[in-house]
Order: structure tokens, then C-alpha cells, then sequence
């Protein structure tokens, strides 16, 4: 995109995904572009960004979220010979299914955690020696023995010697 975020390249992917050919993109500004495929305050945070790009000759990375699409989106200048912003080049990756699976993901661990940490049984995780690495917070309640206290113990440690044989 130039100064007056007009398009002067893009490729056959991201034209097709927005639905035009490559040629009628050419000479589009962002704003009019906007106004079809985005919607308005998706619009002028991405013109924000730009104007930044231009500002600070530094790139920018953001997230827009559109259409319920997610987009991972980095502009980068382009430096004239004097060293100016003549361009800014812009990448768009749609990152709605990793989004989506990030989120079931910690909306599973959230649960099966609320299951371990308040449920009315006490989870012990033991590693090969019988030393307790992980202890549910459930311990406290039931037995009266903070967790953290319990990690790096042995579980025989408060088994009687006759019932160890």
C-alpha cells in the first residue's frame, strides 16, 4: 500500500479470499476497501496502524477480528532510498481455528481443573519411587494437609512398618 493506501500489489490468495481478482484490487484504497469487507471499527484501527507504520517507521502486529474470522496482521515498512515510508506491506494469516482450539483447550483444562481442585475426592500423582509430584487441593479439606506440603513426600512415609510387607 502506498501513502494514500492505495494498493499496489497483492497476491492470488489473499485476492481470492476477499473476493475479487488481483487486478481490481490494484489502485483501491484501504478505506474503500474497508467499508466492503470490514467492519468500521475494524477500519480505523487498521488506518491507526498505518499511520503508525508511516510515523514510526516501525512494524506493527495486531489481531482483527471480522466476519467471525480471526487475523493475525503485521505491517511492515518499506523505506525509500532517503530512508522514508514510501510503502507499506501488509500480512494477514487467518488464525480463527487456532483460536478457536486455543480457547476449547483452556476451557477443558479450566473444567477437568475445577474437577480435580474441588471435587470431594483427592487426586495423588506418584512417580516411580512412590515420591507424590502432584497432590489436588482437595487434601487440605479432607485430610488437613496443604498440598505444596505433600509434593516430595513418599506415600509410605505415613504407612505403618507391619503394613509395608
Amino acid at each position: 500500500m502506498d501513502r494514500q493506501t492505495r494498493c499496489v500489489a497483492i497476491n492470488e490468495v489473499a485476492a481470492a479470499r476477499l473476493g475479487r481478482s488481483r487486478d481490481e484490487f490494484i489502485g483501491l484504497r484501504m478505506r474503500d476497501l474497508g467499508k466492503e469487507l470490514m467492519p468500521a471499527e475494524v477500519d480505523e484501527r487498521r488506518l491507526g496502524y498505518f499511520e503508525q507504520v508511516f510515523r514510526t517507521k516501525q512494524s506493527v502486529r495486531f489481531q482483527d477480528e471480522r466476519e467471525g474470522g480471526r487475523y493475525d496482521v503485521t505491517m511492515y515498512p518499506v523505506l525509500d532510498t532517503g530512508g522514508d515510508v514510501s510503502h507499506v506491506v501488509v500480512f494477514a494469516r487467518d488464525v480463527t481455528e487456532t483460536v478457536r482450539a486455543k480457547e476449547a483447550l483452556e476451557a477443558s483444562e479450566a473444567w477437568y481443573r475445577s474437577l480435580i481442585e474441588l471435587g470431594a475426592v483427592i487426586h495423588t500423582v506418584l512417580d516411580t519411587q512412590g515420591r507424590i509430584i502432584y497432590e489436588s487441593a482437595s487434601v487440605e479439606r479432607i485430610l488437613g494437609w496443604k498440598p505444596e506440603e505433600m509434593v516430595g513426600r513418599s506415600v509410605f512415609d505415613d504407612v505403618h512398618p507391619d503394613d509395608l510387607e
